[in-house]
């Protein structure tokens, strides 16, 4: 004969039902709002970034709880084809218009993955989400901009980044200057001796101090401050080695790579490009 339940035992049924319930409402109420944004955007190609994360909410969600679970699986399948046929046109008209483009102004376009869709343009990187209709462009794997994904967005964002790169770099005898007048700056901060490894990105706010005009920062203190870009340290890094003006007047420029641990968080390290996809993390650097 089976014994009664005792309180504790249906106190637990009831918390186990409970729970039940909130994670069935969840999913509900996931797939409810994936499906009413779609309603809202009244044709899926109107507002494509909203109803590339509404999409992705609705697969994800469930309709179990309602016995709508079959129905919502067959409009996902139906989805998924919509958007893979669209994914594919608008690669093809994108991919064939960029690369048009691209060659009547010399340059070309490379095929770097799929997964995202990654493409190299020069130096710089361009991803793209086909399904939101966003791309966006980097340098030594640093986000730079985030445009839509059109032909004309996209070569305008390529000639601004590259502009304000021009604009910005200095030649790389007077980077070398300057970063090691960076280097002794962050040495000072620090209460380290000369010679010491410092952390690379903590030679972003010492190369805004030093790459600012003196009367500048007299009149208008830290507000003088431009702030300088982890990319374009990058790049000036990437084009001393290139210049092979690594070691100058006696003095030599000493990288030090990011091994194991020290690229778990990419915050802390710097991506400096070698040749084509190649590169390498590095941490410090010191001078000596």
């Amino acid at each position: 004969m089976t014994s009664p339940a005792s309180s504790h035992d249906i106190a637990g049924k009831v918390d186990a039902l409970k729970k039940d319930v909130q994670t069935a409402m969840r999913e509900l109420s996931r797939a409810r709002s994936a499906l009413e944004s779609m309603t809202r955007a009244g044709n899926l190609a109107a507002d494509p970034e909203k109803v590339a994360t509404a999409f992705r909410d609705l697969r994800r969600s469930s309709l179990q709880a309602l016995g709508l679970e079959d129905e919502r699986l067959a409009l996902v399948g139906e989805l998924e084809a919509y958007f893979e046929r669209e994914k594919t046109r608008q690669r093809m008209t994108l991919l064939g218009e960029l690369n048009r483009a691209l060659t009547e102004e010399g340059g070309r376009l490379e095929h770097l993955g799929d997964h995202p869709l990654t493409l190299g343009i020069g130096q710089l990187t361009l991803t793209l989400d086909l399904l939101a209709r966003r791309a966006t462009l980097s340098y030594a794997r640093e986000d730079i901009a985030e445009v839509e994904a059109s032909t004309e967005a996209i070569l305008k964002a390529v000639r601004q980044t590259r502009d304000a790169i021009q604009k910005r770099a200095l030649p790389s005898d007077l980077f070398f200057e300057r970063l090691q007048h960076a280097y002794r700056v962050q040495l000072a901060m620090s209460g380290l001796p000369e010679g010491e490894r410092v952390d690379l990105v903590d030679l972003l706010v010492p190369l805004a101090l030093v790459d600012t005009d003196a009367e500048q920062r007299r009149k208008k203190g830290l507000d003088a401050l431009t702030p300088w870009p982890r990319y374009l340290l990058a790049y000036q890094l990437q084009r001393l080695r290139r210049d092979g003006l690594l070691e100058q007047q006696g003095r030599r420029l000493d990288l030090g790579t990011a091994t194991g641990g020290s690229t778990k968080n990419k915050q802390n390290v710097l991506f400096i490009p070698g040749h084509g996809t190649d590169g390498q993390y590095y941490l410090s650097l010191r001078f000596q």
